[in-house]
C-alpha cells in the first residue's frame, strides 16, 4: 500500500518531485545536460546533437564523463550511508 509523503502528497507526486529535483542538480551552466536529453527526455544520438551541435563523438565522451561523474556522486552517498551504519 502505498503512504502518502510530504503532508499528503501522494507517491506519484513525490516521484515527480524527485525527478524535477535530479533535473536540476544535473543541469550545467551550459544548457540542459547531455544525460537529461539522452535519459530523461528520450532523444536519439542525432537529435541531441542537432540541438546542441556537436558531433556524435563529442556527445559519446561528454555521455561517459557525466555518467562518471553521477556514479562518483551515487558511490559517495552509498560510502556515507554505510560507514553510518
Amino acid at each position: 500500500m502505498l503512504t502518502p509523503v510530504n503532508g499528503g502528497v501522494g507517491a506519484a507526486d513525490a516521484d515527480d518531485g524527485k525527478r524535477k529535483n535530479a533535473k536540476a542538480k544535473i543541469k550545467d551552466n551550459t544548457g540542459p545536460s547531455v544525460l537529461i536529453l539522452f535519459y530523461l527526455e528520450g532523444k536519439s544520438y542525432r537529435d541531441i546533437c542537432q540541438e546542441l551541435n556537436l558531433s556524435e563523438a563529442v556527445l559519446s565522451q561528454r555521455l561517459v564523463r557525466a555518467r562518471k561523474k553521477l556514479l562518483q556522486h551515487f558511490l559517495g552517498k552509498w560510502v556515507d550511508y554505510d560507514e553510518r551504519a
